[in-house]
């Protein structure tokens, strides 16, 4: 039988926090947006990607987790889901602005060709 233990609560919630904010970010990108891609991918890919950014961001969802408290991380959960949300519809946003511009020369493009 597999025990698994946690060491220090305060990591594996600021593991959470990083995984939380990926997730909404990378649901909302062109390439996961799609319903032809799995839950199941995207998720594994939410945790991959957050796996590989904690090193990098861990000191600060700690510090975070620390001023807000262990019991009130739930809030934490909510801006972390938010602030996501914020990026991944900018950064959306931004690569809209670059299909439709795409889309506009190239119909420019096949109108001079007549």
């Amino acid at each position: 039988m597999i025990n698994v233990t946690v060491v220090d609560y305060t990591v594996l919630i600021a593991f959470w926090l990083t995984f939380v904010r990926w997730s909404t970010i990378l649901v909302q990108l062109p390439l996961f947006d799609n319903t032809s891609v799995p839950n199941v991918v995207k998720v594994l890919m939410s945790v991959v990607v957050s796996y590989a950014f904690f090193p990098v961001v861990k000191s600060t969802m700690v510090q975070e987790v620390l001023a807000v408290g262990l019991d009130n991380f739930w809030f934490l959960t909510i801006f972390h889901t938010i602030t996501g949300l914020l990026i991944g519809f900018l950064v959306k946003s931004i690569m809209n602005l670059f299909v439709a511009s795409g889309s506009i020369m190239t119909q420019q493009i096949g109108f001079a060709s007549i």
